[in-house]
């Protein structure tokens, strides 16, 4: 069955992490989707994906038709040719994948991205080579 989607933007918010406006100039234009079986359930059973996660894909991916899913790195190089940050929470990858990526050249608050501190040096260097980075205010 079909089904319409109006993607995840409620209209109420721009995320902290975002350094900058966010209009439809900060968006990839046409939406993407998540690939929800590379997202895990959480206890409540939803595949929540946080604003700011980077996401990626392989460029066999794209040409499969296949979602972003969770970068990730093997033998020190990331895996995924196309990483974005993703603009809007998921709240269920499974029930509806449509998301918003930020266009490359934003202003990102580094320090505002869930699990910066954690985050591995290679994927925290890719995203620096991609957007403008900045710390945000505490």
């Amino acid at each position: 069955m079909a089904r319409i989607s109006f993607g995840t933007y409620d209209g109420n918010y721009t995320p902290a992490w975002v350094g900058d406006y966010l209009n439809r100039e900060h968006l990839l234009p046409g939406g993407a989707r998540l690939d929800p079986d590379k997202f895990t359930a959480g206890s409540d059973g939803r595949k929540f994906v946080p604003s700011g996660t980077l996401v990626g894909r392989t460029f066999a991916d794209r040409a499969a038709g296949k979602g972003f899913g969770p970068v990730t790195i093997t033998d020190d190089a990331i895996d995924q040719d196309e990483i974005y940050l993703l603009v809007y929470d998921v709240y269920d990858a499974a029930v509806n994948p449509d998301c918003e990526l930020y266009r490359h050249g934003g202003i990102v608050r580094e320090n505002y991205l869930p699990g910066w501190d954690e985050m591995d040096p290679l994927l925290q260097a890719a995203i620096r080579e991609r957007y403008t980075t900045t710390i945000g205010a505490p």
